[in-house]
């Protein structure tokens, strides 16, 4: 297997999907700050690898007998910029400096549950759907290995982390009973869409709810 491809691969299989990992935390409720530090987390991780998988594509398709000492050097800088300079943010800015000054500081417990939430999805699958088949002959087989993956880490570890959560006793999200004020819109909203529903002549769940 040519060393560019393997390249190219590792870099859209290292994209993390945030809607798949958050639906997750909603689901298991974990404590809401948990849930805000992956979603801000994602967003650096995202470029990181949309930054990497372009770099890999433009060697591919340049080839790598094309490629001379500046493109490397340039190609290293931008990884080094971006992956480390990220990294070094994040560990020493989101884990050490902002965690020490924290209200509720994040525990390696916790820290741990985001790197296995770490699931697959939409990201690295539309990455994977970009590549030229024409330039990269092992498309189909990435695109096979990227369905393998992201099946694997959204079934087994989406399931798992549920009971992981509970035998690591994570802090989960505080059950509270909604306000006055929550309750009135609700209703309000409930009471607007059966209304909505009757007017097109749709009864759905709103209609049933109202009823």
């Amino acid at each position: 297997m040519p060393l560019l491809d393997m390249f190219l691969f590792s870099s859209l299989i290292s994209a993390v999907d945030p809607v798949a990992v958050l639906a997750v935390f909603e689901e298991i409720q974990v404590d809401e700050i948990l849930y805000i530090v992956v979603f801000g987390e994602s967003l650096l991780n995202d470029a990181v690898t949309v930054v990497l998988y372009h770099m890999f594509e433009s060697y591919t398709e340049m080839g790598l007998e094309n490629i001379i000492y500046t493109d490397v050097l340039a190609g290293f800088a931008n990884f080094f910029v971006v992956a480390l300079g990220g990294t070094v943010i994040g560990v020493i800015f989101l884990t050490a400096i902002a965690n020490h000054f924290r209200i509720h500081q994040l525990e390696k417990v916790e820290k741990f549950v985001m790197s296995y939430g770490g699931l697959r999805g939409a990201v690295a699958f539309a990455l994977v759907l970009l590549i030229d088949p024409h330039v990269v002959e092992l498309q189909p087989m990435f695109m096979t290995t990227t369905i393998a993956v992201i099946y694997f880490t959204v079934f087994f570890q989406g399931i798992t982390i549920k009971p992981l959560v509970k035998i690591l006793n994570v802090k989960t999200a505080e059950k509270r009973k909604p306000t006055m004020n929550e309750r009135i819109h609700e209703r309000l909203m409930d009471h607007t869409m059966a209304a909505i529903e009757d007017l097109v002549g749709q009864h759905g769940n709103y209609h049933v709810r109202d009823r």
